[in-house]
C-alpha cells in the first residue's frame, strides 16, 4: 500500500484561511492532525473573483468560487505536505498495509500489533 490509502481516509478540515488534514490510526481511531497551512495570495485572488461575480449577479461563478477552495495545485500540495508530516507519527505495515500509530506498533519487529503482537515485558525471577 501507498500514501494513496492514508489519503483516502483523512478527513479534509481546509477552509478559506488554510490547509488541514485529520489522519486516523486503522487500528484504534487515535486520530493525528497536520499543522495548519495558511493559504498563499491566490486565495485572495479567488475571493476578489467571488465578490466581482456577485456584484456582476453571476451567480455561476459565485457558486464555483464560494466553496471551501479545497480543489487545485494549493491545496494538493498541502495535502503532500500533511502526509510527509503524519508519516512521523502514523506508520505502515508492510504486511497488512495498515497504517497504525505508535501505540498499536511494534517497532522492535516493524509491523502494526495485530500483524506481530505486542508483548507486554515479563517480569524476571521467579
Amino acid at each position: 500500500m501507498s500514501d494513496e490509502s492514508l489519503i483516502s481516509e483523512c478527513e479534509d478540515l481546509s477552509t478559506r484561511a488554510g490547509f488541514q488534514f485529520k489522519f486516523y490510526c486503522e487500528h484504534c481511531g487515535a486520530p493525528e492532525v497536520s499543522s495548519f497551512q495558511p493559504r498563499g495570495p491566490e486565495s485572495d485572488r479567488t475571493l476578489m473573483d467571488a465578490v466581482e461575480g456577485l456584484l456582476n449577479g453571476d451567480a455561476q461563478s459565485v457558486k464555483a468560487e464560494s466553496g471551501s477552495g479545497s480543489e487545485g495545485p494549493a491545496h494538493d500540495a498541502a495535502l503532500r505536505a500533511a502526509v510527509a508530516e503524519v508519516k512521523e507519527c502514523l506508520h505502515l505495515c508492510p504486511r497488512c498495509g495498515a497504517w497504525v500509530c505508535d501505540d498499536c506498533w511494534n517497532a522492535r519487529l516493524l509491523m502494526c500489533g495485530k500483524c506481530a503482537p505486542i508483548k507486554a515485558p515479563q517480569p524476571s525471577g521467579s
